[in-house]
Protein backbone atom coordinates (compact mmCIF):
# COMPACT_ATOMS: atom_id res chain seq x y z
CA UNK A 1 0.00 0.00 0.00
CA UNK A 2 1.10 3.69 -0.10
CA UNK A 3 2.27 3.96 -4.25
CA UNK A 4 0.16 4.71 -6.42
CA UNK A 5 0.96 2.09 -8.85
CA UNK A 6 0.19 -0.14 -6.25
CA UNK A 7 -3.50 -1.61 -5.90
CA UNK A 8 -5.68 0.15 -3.02
CA UNK A 9 -7.06 -2.70 -0.65
CA UNK A 10 -10.75 -1.21 0.41
CA UNK A 11 -11.19 -3.75 3.31
CA UNK A 12 -10.65 -7.29 4.29
CA UNK A 13 -11.47 -8.96 7.32
CA UNK A 14 -12.98 -12.74 8.32
CA UNK A 15 -16.72 -13.70 8.51
CA UNK A 16 -18.47 -16.58 10.21
CA UNK A 17 -18.38 -18.97 6.94
CA UNK A 18 -15.58 -17.15 4.78
CA UNK A 19 -12.72 -14.49 4.71
CA UNK A 20 -12.79 -11.89 2.42
CA UNK A 21 -10.61 -8.91 0.17
CA UNK A 22 -11.82 -5.63 -1.42
CA UNK A 23 -9.36 -3.83 -3.98
CA UNK A 24 -9.65 -1.48 -6.37
CA UNK A 25 -11.06 -2.69 -9.96
CA UNK A 26 -8.39 -2.70 -12.88
CA UNK A 27 -8.54 -2.82 -16.65
CA UNK A 28 -6.70 -4.46 -19.34
CA UNK A 29 -3.16 -6.50 -18.52
CA UNK A 30 -0.18 -5.08 -20.36
CA UNK A 31 -0.04 -8.25 -22.12
CA UNK A 32 -3.57 -8.06 -23.07
CA UNK A 33 -2.22 -4.78 -24.69
CA UNK A 34 0.58 -5.95 -26.77
CA UNK A 35 -0.05 -5.89 -30.15
CA UNK A 36 1.91 -8.46 -32.19
CA UNK A 37 5.33 -8.93 -33.09
CA UNK A 38 5.63 -6.95 -35.93
CA UNK A 39 4.13 -3.65 -34.00
CA UNK A 40 4.34 -2.25 -30.60
CA UNK A 41 3.39 0.42 -28.00
CA UNK A 42 4.28 3.27 -28.60
CA UNK A 43 7.49 4.96 -26.90
CA UNK A 44 5.31 7.52 -25.55
CA UNK A 45 3.19 5.17 -23.75
CA UNK A 46 6.51 2.59 -22.65
CA UNK A 47 8.12 4.96 -21.33
CA UNK A 48 5.78 6.25 -18.66
CA UNK A 49 5.05 2.76 -17.65
CA UNK A 50 8.44 2.12 -16.97
CA UNK A 51 8.81 4.90 -15.10
CA UNK A 52 5.98 3.69 -12.82
CA UNK A 53 7.34 0.17 -12.66
CA UNK A 54 10.54 1.19 -11.30
CA UNK A 55 9.01 3.75 -8.72
CA UNK A 56 6.61 0.69 -7.61
CA UNK A 57 10.00 -1.62 -7.15
CA UNK A 58 11.84 0.88 -5.20
CA UNK A 59 9.02 1.06 -3.00
CA UNK A 60 8.39 -2.18 -2.61
CA UNK A 61 12.08 -2.83 -2.16
CA UNK A 62 12.47 -0.12 0.28
CA UNK A 63 9.83 -1.92 2.84
CA UNK A 64 12.21 -4.93 3.15
CA UNK A 65 9.76 -7.15 0.32
CA UNK A 66 10.48 -8.49 -3.32
CA UNK A 67 7.81 -8.85 -5.96
CA UNK A 68 9.69 -12.15 -7.59
CA UNK A 69 7.02 -12.19 -10.45
CA UNK A 70 7.37 -9.25 -12.97
CA UNK A 71 5.71 -9.85 -15.99
CA UNK A 72 3.55 -8.17 -18.15
CA UNK A 73 0.24 -10.26 -16.87
CA UNK A 74 0.99 -8.64 -13.60
CA UNK A 75 0.97 -5.20 -14.96
CA UNK A 76 -2.94 -3.53 -15.35
CA UNK A 77 -3.99 -0.48 -16.97
CA UNK A 78 -6.17 1.89 -14.22
CA UNK A 79 -9.34 2.18 -14.73
CA UNK A 80 -10.03 5.32 -12.70
CA UNK A 81 -6.61 7.49 -14.05
CA UNK A 82 -5.94 6.45 -17.92
CA UNK A 83 -2.43 7.82 -17.21
CA UNK A 84 -1.03 4.79 -14.78
CA UNK A 85 -0.80 1.58 -14.56
CA UNK A 86 -0.81 -0.65 -11.48
CA UNK A 87 1.62 -3.70 -10.53
CA UNK A 88 -0.72 -6.84 -9.13
CA UNK A 89 -0.12 -10.25 -7.80
CA UNK A 90 2.06 -10.49 -4.69
CA UNK A 91 1.32 -14.32 -4.01
CA UNK A 92 5.02 -14.80 -4.73
CA UNK A 93 6.57 -11.82 -2.10
CA UNK A 94 7.92 -12.54 0.25
CA UNK A 95 10.92 -10.56 2.87
CA UNK A 96 14.04 -9.73 1.54
CA UNK A 97 16.49 -12.35 2.62
CA UNK A 98 19.55 -11.24 4.86
CA UNK A 99 21.51 -14.09 2.89
CA UNK A 100 23.67 -16.09 2.30
CA UNK A 101 21.56 -17.04 -0.78
CA UNK A 102 20.35 -20.17 -0.80
CA UNK A 103 21.09 -22.45 -4.54
CA UNK A 104 19.62 -25.59 -5.99
CA UNK A 105 19.88 -26.55 -9.73
CA UNK A 106 16.15 -26.47 -11.04
CA UNK A 107 17.22 -29.05 -14.23
CA UNK A 108 18.94 -31.92 -12.01
CA UNK A 109 17.11 -31.67 -9.26
CA UNK A 110 13.67 -31.51 -11.04
CA UNK A 111 12.79 -28.50 -9.34
CA UNK A 112 10.07 -25.33 -10.21
CA UNK A 113 11.96 -22.02 -10.55
CA UNK A 114 10.46 -18.83 -8.87
CA UNK A 115 8.35 -17.04 -11.37
CA UNK A 116 7.66 -17.36 -14.69
CA UNK A 117 10.16 -18.85 -17.60
CA UNK A 118 10.08 -16.34 -20.07
CA UNK A 119 10.53 -12.90 -17.77
CA UNK A 120 12.67 -14.84 -14.90
CA UNK A 121 15.89 -13.81 -13.91
CA UNK A 122 19.30 -16.10 -14.88
CA UNK A 123 19.82 -16.47 -10.80
CA UNK A 124 16.04 -17.41 -10.73
CA UNK A 125 17.09 -20.06 -14.08
CA UNK A 126 20.04 -21.14 -11.68
CA UNK A 127 18.08 -22.02 -8.73
CA UNK A 128 19.92 -18.81 -7.00
CA UNK A 129 17.42 -17.55 -4.30
CA UNK A 130 16.08 -14.26 -5.40
CA UNK A 131 16.91 -10.78 -4.10
CA UNK A 132 15.82 -6.71 -5.61
CA UNK A 133 18.36 -7.35 -8.19
CA UNK A 134 16.44 -10.26 -9.69
CA UNK A 135 12.80 -8.29 -9.89
CA UNK A 136 15.01 -5.16 -11.94
CA UNK A 137 16.16 -7.91 -14.45
CA UNK A 138 12.56 -9.36 -14.81
CA UNK A 139 11.59 -5.76 -15.29
CA UNK A 140 14.53 -5.42 -18.14
CA UNK A 141 13.23 -8.08 -19.95
CA UNK A 142 9.16 -7.01 -19.74
CA UNK A 143 10.92 -3.23 -21.22
CA UNK A 144 12.93 -4.82 -23.80
CA UNK A 145 9.81 -6.84 -25.10
CA UNK A 146 7.92 -3.74 -25.37
CA UNK A 147 10.74 -2.03 -27.30
CA UNK A 148 11.42 -4.76 -29.79
CA UNK A 149 8.03 -6.23 -29.51
CA UNK A 150 9.55 -9.76 -28.62
CA UNK A 151 12.30 -11.56 -26.74
CA UNK A 152 14.64 -14.53 -28.63
CA UNK A 153 13.92 -17.53 -25.99
CA UNK A 154 10.07 -16.47 -26.27
CA UNK A 155 9.27 -18.97 -28.63
CA UNK A 156 10.63 -23.10 -28.93
CA UNK A 157 10.19 -26.22 -30.23
CA UNK A 158 7.10 -28.46 -29.35
CA UNK A 159 9.21 -31.62 -29.05
CA UNK A 160 11.70 -31.02 -26.06
CA UNK A 161 11.09 -32.24 -23.00
CA UNK A 162 10.73 -29.56 -20.02
CA UNK A 163 13.89 -30.22 -18.69
CA UNK A 164 15.91 -29.34 -22.19
CA UNK A 165 13.08 -26.50 -22.79
CA UNK A 166 14.23 -25.01 -19.18
CA UNK A 167 17.76 -25.20 -20.39
CA UNK A 168 17.46 -23.80 -23.84
CA UNK A 169 16.21 -20.51 -22.48
CA UNK A 170 18.20 -20.52 -19.70
CA UNK A 171 20.93 -21.06 -22.16
CA UNK A 172 19.75 -18.11 -24.57
CA UNK A 173 19.07 -15.89 -21.83
CA UNK A 174 22.67 -16.35 -20.70
CA UNK A 175 23.49 -16.08 -24.33
CA UNK A 176 22.66 -12.36 -25.22
CA UNK A 177 23.37 -9.24 -22.78
CA UNK A 178 21.58 -6.18 -22.09
CA UNK A 179 23.61 -4.46 -25.14
CA UNK A 180 23.24 -6.91 -27.97
CA UNK A 181 19.21 -7.36 -26.57
CA UNK A 182 18.73 -3.24 -27.00
CA UNK A 183 20.65 -2.94 -30.13
CA UNK A 184 18.78 -0.39 -32.53
CA UNK A 185 16.73 0.92 -28.94
CA UNK A 186 17.52 3.70 -26.67
CA UNK A 187 20.38 2.29 -24.31
CA UNK A 188 18.38 2.79 -20.92
CA UNK A 189 16.69 -0.70 -22.09
CA UNK A 190 19.89 -2.86 -22.47
CA UNK A 191 21.58 -0.91 -19.94
CA UNK A 192 18.96 -1.81 -17.54
CA UNK A 193 19.36 -5.31 -18.36
CA UNK A 194 23.57 -5.35 -18.06
CA UNK A 195 23.03 -3.14 -14.92
CA UNK A 196 20.54 -5.64 -13.16
CA UNK A 197 22.59 -9.03 -14.13
CA UNK A 198 26.18 -6.95 -12.32
CA UNK A 199 24.36 -6.28 -8.68
CA UNK A 200 25.40 -8.11 -6.01
CA UNK A 201 22.81 -10.30 -4.18
CA UNK A 202 22.99 -7.89 -0.99
CA UNK A 203 22.80 -4.89 -3.25
CA UNK A 204 19.64 -2.48 -3.78
CA UNK A 205 19.39 -0.90 -7.01
CA UNK A 206 19.99 3.03 -7.39
CA UNK A 207 16.45 3.89 -8.38
CA UNK A 208 17.24 7.63 -8.20
CA UNK A 209 19.66 7.11 -11.02
CA UNK A 210 17.46 4.98 -13.05
CA UNK A 211 14.96 7.65 -12.35
CA UNK A 212 16.67 10.34 -13.57
CA UNK A 213 17.94 8.19 -16.58
CA UNK A 214 14.16 7.23 -17.61
CA UNK A 215 13.14 10.62 -16.94
CA UNK A 216 15.49 12.19 -19.71
CA UNK A 217 14.09 8.95 -22.02
CA UNK A 218 10.96 10.71 -21.84
CA UNK A 219 11.71 13.65 -22.38
CA UNK A 220 13.45 12.63 -25.97
CA UNK A 221 10.65 10.64 -26.53
CA UNK A 222 8.07 13.31 -26.16
CA UNK A 223 5.94 12.08 -23.07
CA UNK A 224 3.74 14.57 -21.59
CA UNK A 225 3.26 13.78 -17.91
CA UNK A 226 -0.27 12.91 -16.84
CA UNK A 227 -1.10 12.19 -20.39
CA UNK A 228 -3.74 9.23 -21.33
CA UNK A 229 -1.49 6.49 -22.12
CA UNK A 230 -1.79 5.66 -25.84
CA UNK A 231 -1.91 2.11 -26.57
CA UNK A 232 -2.48 2.79 -30.64
CA UNK A 233 0.22 0.04 -32.37
CA UNK A 234 2.85 1.87 -34.06
CA UNK A 235 5.16 0.13 -36.43
CA UNK A 236 9.14 -1.03 -35.40
CA UNK A 237 11.92 1.05 -36.27
CA UNK A 238 13.95 0.24 -39.11
CA UNK A 239 16.66 0.25 -36.53
CA UNK A 240 15.74 -2.30 -34.29
CA UNK A 241 17.59 -5.56 -35.88
CA UNK A 242 15.79 -8.71 -35.70
CA UNK A 243 17.50 -11.20 -33.37
CA UNK A 244 17.36 -14.53 -34.90
CA UNK A 245 17.32 -18.14 -32.84
CA UNK A 246 18.35 -21.79 -34.22
CA UNK A 247 15.06 -23.28 -33.87
CA UNK A 248 11.56 -23.30 -35.05
CA UNK A 249 9.41 -20.14 -34.05
CA UNK A 250 6.46 -21.95 -32.26
CA UNK A 251 4.52 -21.36 -29.00
CA UNK A 252 6.02 -23.48 -26.02
CA UNK A 253 4.16 -26.71 -24.76
CA UNK A 254 1.40 -24.87 -21.97
CA UNK A 255 2.50 -27.78 -19.84
CA UNK A 256 6.01 -26.18 -19.40
CA UNK A 257 3.86 -23.29 -17.97
CA UNK A 258 1.78 -24.62 -15.33
CA UNK A 259 5.10 -26.95 -14.16
CA UNK A 260 7.26 -23.48 -13.71
CA UNK A 261 4.37 -21.86 -11.94
CA UNK A 262 4.63 -25.06 -9.38
CA UNK A 263 1.09 -26.53 -10.16
CA UNK A 264 -1.13 -27.83 -13.05
CA UNK A 265 -4.35 -26.06 -14.46
CA UNK A 266 -7.40 -27.60 -13.65
CA UNK A 267 -8.01 -28.48 -16.99
CA UNK A 268 -5.11 -30.71 -17.32
CA UNK A 269 -5.90 -34.23 -16.41
CA UNK A 270 -2.76 -35.56 -17.03
CA UNK A 271 0.42 -35.14 -14.63
CA UNK A 272 3.62 -33.47 -16.07
CA UNK A 273 6.06 -36.00 -15.93
CA UNK A 274 10.02 -35.06 -16.28
CA UNK A 275 11.55 -37.20 -19.23
CA UNK A 276 15.25 -37.94 -18.72
CA UNK A 277 17.50 -34.85 -21.00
Amino acid sequence: QGHPAIPAVYGYGHLERFEYLTMELLGSTLKEKWPGSVTRIPMKTIVPVMQQLLSALAHVHKLGFIHRDIKPENVICSLDDPSRIKLIDFNLAKPISAGPPSKYDPISESKTIMGTVHWASLNSMHGIELSPRDDLESLAYVGLFLVRADLPWRNGPRDQTIKRSIKRVRDLKAKWTGAELGAGCDPEFGDLLDYSRGLSFYCLPDYDMWNSRFTDLAVRSGVVPGEPLDWTPEALPASIPQLSVSCEAVDFDPALMYWINGHLDSSQSNPVTLAAT
